[in-house]
């Protein structure tokens, strides 16, 4: 079973097990017991506890503060505005820049709406949003999220075709960098996870970015080369052609496609 998986299945079970505080209002529950702190609003502390239940303890900072959880994952690059199961939508009810609320996501409903298994939240929109009895299935909108966090270690990884690798290679070229003659290059990371997220990739292609970014300063000194939508083409179709080689059903990394594409690039230079 996956991390995602081990994550999924412990809201599941949370949600049909309707764990409520005890007494009601008192924001006392097992969560707050196992955390160190009981009798505190504990929608963080759900989160924390069913990462750590689902052998995932270290994923995130040990935090009972949503502003802090999500100013710690935006300095680290984990912060978007795509829902995604398993991501952590962060709400902001008063549209103030503020979070005021945290609930994993567990399913995408449409193009601006999903559901969520949230602790410390109502079962309706008539009760009390972030300081409610228990723990829901709520269906909620993008509109009232001020980002969704992605967390590395529940990213699912993916067996990817030479077709893949073909677009991922073309798209680290095209999205990634400026191709523009006499301008540096530059890596537009949100572009490019954008893009890989709308393909049905994960945050593996954000690594794969990083890495060749890294390759290609290292092959050619940090000066800048502009190639032309036929270098561009060639990397792509001959990274495809080298995963093709492969045993059938093989399963290939980002890494491993970001190595190649190294190896391309050194014989460009």
């Amino acid at each position: 079973m996956s991390p995602l998986d081990r994550f999924l299945a412990v809201l599941k079970g949370e949600a049909e097990a309707h764990v409520v505080e005890e007494p009601p209002g008192s924001n006392r529950t097992r969560y707050g017991q196992a955390y160190g702190l009981d009798g505190q609003p504990w929608c963080a502390i759900f989160v924390w506890w069913c990462l750590t239940r689902a052998g995932l303890g270290g994923a995130v900072p040990k935090t009972a503060s949503v502003p802090v959880l999500y100013h710690w994952a935006r300095s680290m690059g984990y912060v978007d505005s795509t829902p995604t199961r398993g991501a952590l939508a962060c709400f902001d009810w008063g549209s103030d820049g503020v979070p005021d609320h945290i609930g994993p996501v567990w399913a995408v409903t449409g193009a601006h709406s999903f559901q969520t298994i949230e602790g410390n939240t109502s079962p309706n929109d008539r009760g009390p949003q972030s300081n409610g009895d228990g723990v829901y299935l709520r269906d909620r909108v993008t509109q009232l999220v001020a980002g969704f966090i992605h967390l590395p270690t529940l990213e699912d990884t993916v067996a990817l075709t030479p077709e893949d690798l073909a677009a991922i290679a073309k798209a680290v070229w095209m999205a990634g960098w400026t191709t523009t003659p006499g301008k540096p290059a530059e890596l537009a990371q949100d572009r490019l996870v954008q893009a890989a997220r709308g393909g049905g990739l994960t945050d593996d292609v954000t690594a794969l970015a990083a890495q060749v970014a890294a390759l290609r300063q290292e092959v050619h000194a940090g000066t800048p080369v502009v190639l032309s939508q036929a270098q561009i083409d060639g990397i792509a179709a001959a990274v495809a052609a080298q995963v093709a080689k492969l045993p059938a059903g093989t399963s290939v990394t980002a890494g491993q496609v970001a190595d190649e594409i190294g190896r391309r690039l050194r014989l460009q230079a």
